[in-house]
């Protein structure tokens, strides 16, 4: 804005003051350079982690299942994992790091009951496997071990991981087994893991019938003559076939 500005010889000069439009822009175009410095500055104390772990072996379960060797966490959030000098770049002055000396990170296991360790040994190889899908029901796990009766020699162990699956009406006991497997001692646990099928042959191994107690905790299941079923429901009636079951053993709750 221009004003004319009278002096005291009656002449007339000019000045310029800014326009207030201009100081407006100049004033907002500060605040924005301001707000802009601050959330970049945020941003990078944002990206900053609180937590590293390195020179380890950080198993991922992405979809390429890959294993890093470092990891970077802020506050309750994995920022990312990766090689050693990118989750490095990640780290500042305050950042805990963690040397893992070639340990390994796993993601946490959240279900609360799962036997990992049992689960794993279900992978044996001297197993049969049953497993679902491989058998669905009574007719394909009574196919699976005629199939695989043809392998063996009278008398050699049919020791199956866990664990088959039957249909919601079927159930299978050791005179099932004995048509197809009258020579070889069989021991199949339900996938259930809370019962075993065994047949004939394995409880004379096992010298149960019908004067065997049952022990502490479980039960031999018996028709109604008295005569054991093979089926054995829960840990010390199974012990007393599995325990002579390759791959085995005695099992507990523990």
């Amino acid at each position: 804005m221009t004003r004319l500005r009278e002096k005291s010889d009656s002449t007339f000069t000019f000045f310029s003051s800014p326009d207030k439009e201009d100081t407006m822009k100049t004033v907002t175009a500060l605040c924005i350079t301001l707000i802009v410095l601050a959330v970049c500055t945020s941003l990078v104390a944002a990206q900053k982690a609180d937590l590293i772990f390195f020179n380890g072996k950080v198993i991922t379960v992405d979809a390429g299942d890959h294993i890093c060797q470092a990891v970077a966490i802020r506050g309750d959030t994995i920022l990312a994992v990766g090689s050693d000098v990118d989750i490095q770049a990640l780290a500042d002055l305050q950042t805990r790091a963690i040397d893992l000396k070639g340990k390994t990170v796993t993601p946490g296991l959240v279900d609360s009951h799962y036997h990992l360790m049992y689960y794993g040994a279900q992978f044996w190889p001297g197993f049969l496997n049953i497993r679902h899908p491989v058998t669905t029901c009574k007719a394909d796990l009574l196919q699976v071990l005629a199939d695989y009766v043809q392998t063996l020699n009278p008398g050699e162990w049919i020791s199956a991981n866990q664990g088959f699956a039957l249909q919601a009406y079927e159930t299978v006991d050791r005179w099932d087994i004995d048509s197809v497997a009258p020579d070889n001692p069989a021991y199949l646990r339900h996938s259930s893991g809370q019962f075993s099928v065994v047949n004939s042959r394995a409880l004379e191994i096992a010298d149960i019938d019908s004067s065997t107690p049952n022990p502490p905790g479980s039960l031999i299941m018996r028709d109604e003559y008295g005569e054991p079923t093979g089926i054995l429901s829960h840990y010390p009636a199974e012990n007393l076939v599995g325990r002579h079951a390759p791959g085995y053993g005695n099992r507990s709750d523990q």
